[in-house]
């Protein structure tokens, strides 16, 4: 029965601990997400721009890391470009839609793998234009 208090003490404190931690993430997100350094909203034509710029990039052979040394820099991550794929061709498909500080866009690409067999993907990417431009390859879409 000891033995039982104490255990029953200890997940007390261990629940206690727990939630304090949990308010305190809660507070951060939300001094974060609402605080005085909330991005602002996407721009849209700006976005579509960034992201042309990167896929045209990737289609005349620059590696990834190349656009983040140009002035705007734009940071870019895409799990085909680092692998080595090739980009042939891409298509906007459509205007996409603002989602908070970033743009969502589909896009209709041709890629081709080292041996030459190539692929056609439509792909989503989220683009940002605040405080950085930013594109990213929406793996959750």
């Amino acid at each position: 029965m000891h033995v039982l208090s104490i255990q029953n003490a200890s997940w007390t404190a261990t629940k206690r601990s727990m939630t304090q931690i949990l308010v305190a993430m809660l507070a951060v997100c939300v001094v974060g997400c609402f605080g005085a350094n909330t991005p602002e909203l996407v721009r849209p034509e700006v976005a579509k721009e960034t992201l042309i710029t990167a896929l045209t990039a990737w289609k005349d052979g620059s590696q990834i890391d190349v656009l983040q040394t140009q002035s705007p820099a734009i940071v870019v991550q895409d799990m085909d470009w680092s692998a080595g794929k090739q980009l042939k061709e891409f298509a906007l498909q459509g205007d996409g839609k603002a989602v908070g500080a970033n743009l969502s866009i589909e896009v209709e690409l041709i890629l081709a793998d080292s041996s030459g067999k190539t692929s056609n993907p439509k792909v989503w990417y989220l683009v940002g234009t605040d405080p950085a431009l930013t594109v990213f390859r929406d793996m959750f879409h």
